[in-house]
């Protein structure tokens, strides 16, 4: 199985506080996003930042890869506020701040009034309600559930991921097989060339030396564009791949990748070594197919 970091969750829940303070109500948003690691970006109203270090606990447990976003968004936030009392250290110094302008303004008029003051920066002191336990508890276990809920929409995009990837490797199997067949031909007609060389240097040279020095040449020429052991590991490369998309490990994304890289080393080598155009251009289309299989590869956990 395979599972996406991309998903999206959320959920709006009404909880019940202690008596004489109004319910709470809340909405939770989850995002991921794909990562080389497991991150967190929360925010949360100060009011809920108890909870904070036990829902990171939750997405680590579950999620544990990408890049994951938490916004809560607490619609009565008044509803953990138990005293407003007014500030009036603040109070004093505004007034005392105003009247330092009258003082050295005297063409500015005007008077203060209550509904002016009321609308200053700070002027109340709120005091908020520590969250009880229980109020705790079901936020977080409505986390936890909108988490199972996340994990599945990434479980559903993993699964397209799958049948992409599928059809990724099948492709290179089958260019695989179309660059042994061109290897083939290619090495044949190369070992006819070098016997008509051979032929013709027996001919035109009559030093044995020299001869058997020009035989050697051309005999290592033709080693130098045998492709067969990349072609084995690359082979074997595409049957490790198969092994880990069926493997029942979640975290796989990070092998995937790894072993991907090695195929595209392999059919850079496979290219270089044949000096054939056939099977350069299969190889570039190779090479498509790899970095295609790469994109999906950096979105799986």
């Amino acid at each position: 199985m395979l599972q996406s970091m991309t998903g999206f969750a959320s959920q709006t829940l009404i909880i019940d506080q202690a008596q004489g303070q109004h319910p709470l109500h809340l909405t939770i948003y989850l995002k991921s996003l794909n990562s080389r690691f497991f991150e967190t970006n929360c925010k949360i109203p100060s009011s809920l930042t108890a909870v904070e270090i036990d829902l990171i606990k939750i997405l680590k447990q579950h999620l544990h890869r990408g890049q994951v976003y938490v916004t809560m968004h607490l619609h009565n936030p008044n509803s953990l506020i138990s005293q407003i009392d007014a500030n009036t250290t603040i109070v004093n110094s505004y007034i005392k701040a105003i009247q330092t302008i009258q003082q050295d303004y005297p063409q500015l008029t005007g008077e203060l009034n209550l509904s002016q003051v009321l609308r200053l920066p700070n002027v109340f002191d709120l005091q908020e309600i520590e969250l009880s336990e229980s109020t705790k508890s079901q936020i977080l276990q409505a986390c936890e559930r909108l988490t199972q809920e996340l994990v599945a929409t990434r479980n559903q995009e993993g699964a397209m991921l799958l049948l992409d990837l599928q059809t990724r490797l099948a492709n290179m199997q089958n260019l695989l097989k179309t660059i042994e067949f061109q290897a083939g031909q290619n090495s044949a007609q190369k070992k006819i060339d070098m016997q008509t060389k051979i032929e013709q240097f027996s001919l035109e040279i009559k030093d044995e030396n020299l001869l058997e020095m020009q035989k050697a040449s051309l005999y290592n020429g033709l080693d130098r564009i045998d492709v067969h052991e990349e072609l084995v590991r690359f082979t074997g490369h595409l049957k490790k791949l198969s092994e880990c998309l069926r493997d029942q490990n979640l975290e796989k994304g990070k092998t995937l990748d790894f072993t991907l890289q090695e195929c595209n080393r392999e059919i850079n080598t496979i290219a270089a070594k044949a000096n054939c155009l056939e099977i350069n251009t299969l190889a570039i289309e190779v090479k498509v197919e790899i970095e295609k299989a790469r994109q999906q590869v950096q979105n799986i956990i």
